[in-house]
């Protein structure tokens, strides 16, 4: 039988890739779907209306979610397992003629964006698509792969239209390469997550910290972060690891106003890194619905980032400081199934698994 559940604003009721073993009507309340435009990369906002059934192509079709389902506002929501609805589609023909016509009409807007991308990339030269793929590779955070791409484009390309661009993007990368593994940081080229976990132990903690960070720190700040307008990476090293090292002690004040100081102002994976660690601050100080709100906003502008499951295990905890562990459960499973690189983020969320009685 479908079954009604309540959810509060800012729930997620799927992330973009999670298994689609569940169709869902709205009954009451607000719902978005945020998805990337495929010609544009840019963010979508879809509203769901009253009575409207979403997540129904990725089930009947059984693959991964194309889209974030974000409630807005208090809702109400009918979930069927696929089999429930594809009976209930069965038995009710106007439902099934009025979903062909979403879909066509879909088919044909998708076909046409398509279209237009193919066209775009053949007429793109070659010039371009080289320099572009070193700048994908560099806003991934893959330092290895876009020095290498950006020192192949000036290679073929040395007078090229991209060659300032390109010789700075390889002086960046070259720079924090070695920077890294003079301070014997771990290869995080690959997109892996290195954030840290206070929860695997003193010696994982302190492992996780000086992989995540690339090294020590103090433990003080030289300069007032609050005074900065930008943060450069390295800045955003050392206040991360000063952070993390506050975070332990207690001082979760100070550790907010560093790793505020980051998430405001330093490149995007620090930045990341930095909001990661503010929702295990607040979920630390007692504040979960402010780490719920500030992660799932995280979440919601980069679900295909590294570190994740380690958001998601923090999200799960103030879910549980909140008494909602069915929510808990929900996103342990899902860190657990991303994780798989992450032996502390699994430890992590084993641990608050078993506290809820699964594993």
């Amino acid at each position: 039988m479908p079954r009604t559940v309540v959810y509060k604003p800012n729930s997620v009721i799927y992330f973009q890739g999670d298994v689609a073993d569940r169709v869902f009507v709205l009954k009451s309340g607000r719902v978005t779907l945020v998805s990337n435009d495929i010609e544009t990369g840019e963010e979508i906002h879809d509203s769901v209306t009253t009575g409207e059934f979403f997540g129904v192509r990725s089930a009947i079709g059984r693959y991964p979610r194309e889209e974030n389902a974000i409630v807005v506002s208090t809702a109400q929501i009918i979930a069927f397992t696929t089999a429930e609805f594809e009976q209930f589609a069965s038995t009710n023909t106007r439902i099934t003629l009025k979903m062909l016509k979403v879909f066509s009409n879909q088919l044909r807007r998708i076909h046409g964006k398509v279209s237009n991308l193919l066209a775009q990339k053949q007429e793109q030269d070659s010039e371009e698509g080289l320099f572009r793929v070193a700048e994908y590779f560099s806003r991934v955070n893959r330092a290895k792969q876009a020095a290498y791409a950006f020192r192949r484009y000036l290679e073929i390309y040395p007078g090229g239209r991209f060659a300032s661009e390109a010789q700075a993007g390889l002086d960046r990368h070259e720079k924090a390469t070695s920077t890294a593994r003079r301070r014997g940081a771990p290869d995080t080229s690959n997109g892996g997550d290195v954030t840290g976990s206070a929860a695997a132990g003193q010696e994982a903690a302190g492992e996780a910290r000086r992989a995540s960070a690339h090294g020590g720190g103090s433990g003080t700040a030289t300069v007032d972060p609050a005074t900065q307008t930008g943060a450069t990476a390295s800045d955003a090293d050392r206040l991360l690891v000063e952070g993390r090292e506050l975070t332990e002690k207690g001082s979760y004040p100070e550790a907010l106003k560093r790793l505020r100081s980051v998430a405001s102002a330093a490149p995007e994976q620090y930045a990341r890194q930095a909001t990661v660690e503010i929702g295990r601050v607040l979920e630390a100080m007692g504040e979960p619905d402010q780490a719920i709100q500030e992660l799932t906003a995280l979440v919601q502008k980069s679900p295909r980032m590294p570190e994740l499951a380690t958001a998601l295990v923090i999200l799960a905890r103030g879910y549980l400081g909140k008494g909602e562990s069915q929510r808990a459960l929900a996103l342990l499973r899902k860190a657990k199934s991303i994780a798989a690189d992450s032996v502390q983020v699994r430890q992590e969320a084993d641990e608050l698994l078993r506290e809820l009685g699964e594993g």
